[in-house]
């Protein structure tokens, strides 16, 4: 048997404590009484009395000190010892995702995590066999049955990441291990929850609790020879907070904003008349906070083939206004609906639509009129529009907006809703037969969402759905992300520069395979050799996954749960081979017993 908590045996130390106030004399009073009858009595009690006197059998003491030797027992949490060998394998896991880059005090969670198991894995036996784990977006098995050095040595080589995290695959890998192992052990060193079923395992949770203010959106827009720009940020704290936001133009800067966020506040930022230096922009907050990693954001500044889009409407200068957003689109406008032909990538219909729809290309219905896709019914109240989760209103969380009346649209089986009034649909969004459709179930001038901030955001959602599968149009690439790489015809070879300034090679033969290294955040440059000597070029953004792993305080459930300055606390999440809750157990048999007895002897 051994223990793992053997400090706690510290504690046997009050054992003396209790049996010396057994022994010590009661201190008496003197008292004046009528008869000298009570004087026999009372000389038995100066006896009794006597301090440091010889114990005599007394329950009350047995139980008391059963009562603490079971909880002592308890603290040290012995453990059994399987086939006369204490458990020796060990499996470590270190998530290494983006919010572990968050501070812990003076390092990092992920720094952190890494001093603990290093202490840990040097106070095992000689003998132990360790398995160590990485997990970000993927688990990696670094080392497998390794010695106490080979572990020490690929702890202390687990990169730091950008990755979004998910902590699933290392949880499956546990669990088949310990399937396979006689006896083991499993240390999750993360600041996420993890769900430790049927897993002998321990969570050291590296939570902290510190200030974190993040950049969500970039977007920018040509005006002319100068760029306009719009950047989101966040304060995730909860805390009132000043922030300068710069902006630059590939390495030289534009602009900047000085701003005041209140707690959990969202503010979207403008740049105007940005010089159009690079192929790429990005904005950067100038203060450190608890998690660097997501205070800069990229946009790359493409000129790519434009999409055609057909804009049927009268007068709705609010979504013309919105598309002129867009990049890489071409709005034509007509009030003429005879005019419809399958030569465009987007058909908007406003208020009303031709008997025959074009039968190539996707459709945006704005208070739509019945139609092959689905029947509209009449004119019902409208009132509060609550903003869906879903690809369309990323970046658009918590925004509410009013309509004051809305079509009466039964959602077809294949739509999904956009925006919601209590049980009814506002809008929604699906695919039928390879075509993307859009409905809005109101009149712009119905409603104030083209005065809402996020409307261009809206609009430029709509046109990445739209265009997915166009690797030109795809903008919002988050470290974890494969990047979809479409070769020229001819081409000899792919090559991609990393952020951090090394090469990659990718083959230009078909299928090519997706590039999934992007670890980090920034811009990742392509180039393409052809046959003929011609070469290729452009960059592609890559940015933090800020929506799932920028809320680094998000798991922090108490304190008893975190790791404190100077002391490691753990949950023992599952110890099926611990005596604990059997000592505990047994302490509240002793102490119900215990108070029974003084109750009927008092």
């Amino acid at each position: 048997m051994s223990f793992v908590y053997p400090w706690f045996f510290l504690f046997l130390s009050i054992i003396p404590i209790v049996i010396i106030m057994y022994m010590l004399k009661e201190k008496l009073k003197e008292k004046d009484v009528s008869s000298i009858f009570l004087w026999e009595k009372a000389l038995k009690d100066v006896e009794v009395n006597k301090p440091w006197q010889k114990l005599k059998n007394n329950l009350l003491l047995i139980l008391q000190l059963m009562i603490i030797l079971f909880l002592i027992f308890a603290g040290a949490n012995p453990l059994v010892k399987l086939k006369g060998r204490v458990m020796q394998n060990s499996i470590i896991i270190l998530d290494n995702s983006g919010s572990m880059n968050a501070l812990y005090d003076e390092k990092t969670r992920l720094d952190k995590g890494k001093e603990e198991a290093i202490k840990l894995i040097k106070k095992m036996p000689n003998n132990a066999n360790i398995t160590v784990i990485s997990s970000a977006k993927y688990a990696k098995v670094q080392v497998s049955a390794g010695s106490k050095n080979e572990a020490i040595d690929k702890i202390k080589n687990i990169p730091a990441t950008d990755l979004y995290g998910n902590l699933d695959d290392a949880v499956s890998i546990t669990k088949s291990m310990g399937k396979a192992l006689e006896n083991y052990r499993a240390y999750f060193y993360t600041d996420d929850n993890v769900e430790l079923k049927d897993i002998n395992g321990e969570l050291i949770n590296l939570n902290s609790k510190v200030d974190n203010v993040s950049l969500d959106y970039i977007w920018h827009k040509s005006q002319g020879n100068s760029l306009r720009a719009l950047v989101r940020i966040n304060n995730r704290s909860n805390s009132k907070l000043t922030r300068e936001v710069s902006l630059y133009s590939g390495e030289k800067i534009q602009g900047v904003k000085s701003l005041q966020l209140e707690p959990k506040e969202i503010k979207t930022i403008s740049f105007e008349n940005v010089n159009n230096l690079s192929d790429y922009i990005y904005a950067e907050i100038s203060e450190k906070d608890g998690l660097n990693r997501d205070n800069v954001i990229y946009d790359v500044v493409k000129e790519e083939k434009k999409k055609k889009v057909l804009l049927f409407s009268k007068d709705n200068l609010f979504m013309e206004r919105a598309l002129a957003t867009v990049q890489d689109i071409e709005v034509y406008k007509t009030k003429d609906l005879n005019t419809t032909n399958d030569g465009y990538d987007v058909y908007i219909f406003d208020g009303e639509a031709p008997k025959s729809l074009p039968k190539k290309g996707n459709i945006i219905f704005i208070n739509p009129s019945s139609n092959e896709f689905f029947s509209v019914g009449k004119d019902v109240a409208g009132g509060l529009a609550n903003v869906e989760k879903n690809p369309l209103t990323e970046y658009m969380e918590n925004s509410q907006f009013v309509v004051s009346k809305i079509k009466d649209i039964n959602m077809p089986s294949w739509g999904e809703p956009i925006f919601k009034i209590e049980n009814k649909i506002a809008a929604f969004y699906g695919e039928l037969k390879g075509r993307k459709v859009v409905t809005l179930a109101f009149a712009m001038e119905n409603s104030d969402l083209p005065l809402n901030v996020e409307f261009p955001i809206f609009i430029n959602n709509l046109m990445e759905y739209f265009f997915s599968g166009d690797i030109n149009f795809k903008k919002g690439y988050v470290c974890g992300d494969e990047l979809e790489i479409k070769p020229l015809p001819n081409s000899k070879e792919i090559n991609i520069k990393t952020p951090w300034n090394t090469y990659e090679k990718l083959a230009a033969s078909y299928p090519v395979k997706s590039y999934d290294n992007t670890i980090k955040r920034g811009i990742y440059r392509i180039s393409e050799n052809k046959d003929n000597g011609e070469k290729r070029e452009g960059a592609i953004a890559v940015n933090f996954p800020v929506n799932i792993e920028s809320d680094i305080s998000k798991n922090i459930k108490n304190e008893s749960t975190t790791l404190s300055k100077n002391n490691m606390k753990t949950s023992i999440i599952n110890g099926g081979f611990s005596f604990q809750w059997v000592l505990i157990s047994l302490a509240i048999l002793f102490l119900m017993f215990e108070w029974i007895y003084y109750n009927k002897n008092k």
